[in-house]
């Protein structure tokens, strides 16, 4: 799943409180092609679909990188919880930064997986 400038925010609501243990998403970084990894990445879980607890975030810094890599942003619990609702963000950067080629032009993020078990 592509967005171009915008962020990713996500709810899946499992219909009942459902046991999960571990959340793993996958995001491509391409900086050649505008494709960069987010500014933040968060999981937040719930039971009412209002009040989210967060439970992972991973802060990013954009450096001047060449290389194409897959990232994984993976959080698990020691003993599985149960949750009804979980919520993914990921904070696009939103434009190419001043020292990259297309410099001004919106910037993409891809995400190709999102595995929750």
């Amino acid at each position: 799943q592509g967005y171009l400038g915008n962020n990713l925010d996500v709810t899946l609501d499992f219909g009942a409180r459902a046991e999960i243990s571990t959340i793993v998403l996958t995001d491509l970084k391409n900086q050649n092609a505008k494709i960069f990894l987010p500014n933040k990445v968060t999981f937040e879980v719930s039971n009412d679909g209002e009040r989210f607890v967060e439970i992972y975030r991973k802060p990013l810094f954009h450096g001047r990188e060449e290389d194409i890599d897959i990232y994984k942003y993976e959080f698990s619990y020691k003993n599985p919880r149960k949750t009804r609702y979980l919520r993914i963000r990921a904070d696009n950067m939103g434009i190419c930064p001043p020292w990259h080629n297309a410099a001004g032009d919106r910037a993409w993020m891809m995400f190709d997986e999102l595995v929750v078990e």
